[in-house]
């Protein structure tokens, strides 16, 4: 029970696998952005140059994800 709101096993284990799921979504697509398709219609990907990277591990906004961040453009 959490919050005084029970679940039966298999709500529980629904709600992780949509869970899983979305999260799987959003690192492929909204972040990764595959799936994209360039003028010519190859798949696009980001070019990152992983070593000027930066992140703010302190901003915990739904949606948020490092490349927004006008250090990383």
């Amino acid at each position: 029970m959490i919050d005084k709101v029970k679940f039966s096993m298999t709500e529980l284990r629904k709600a992780i696998h949509r869970l899983l799921e979305t999260a799987r979504r959003r690192i492929r697509v909204d972040l990764m952005r595959v799936g994209d398709k360039d003028d010519k219609g190859s798949p696009r990907l980001l070019k990152i140059d992983l070593k000027s990277i930066r992140d703010t591990p302190g901003v915990m906004i739904e949606g948020f994800n490092f490349l927004e961040l006008s250090d990383n453009d």
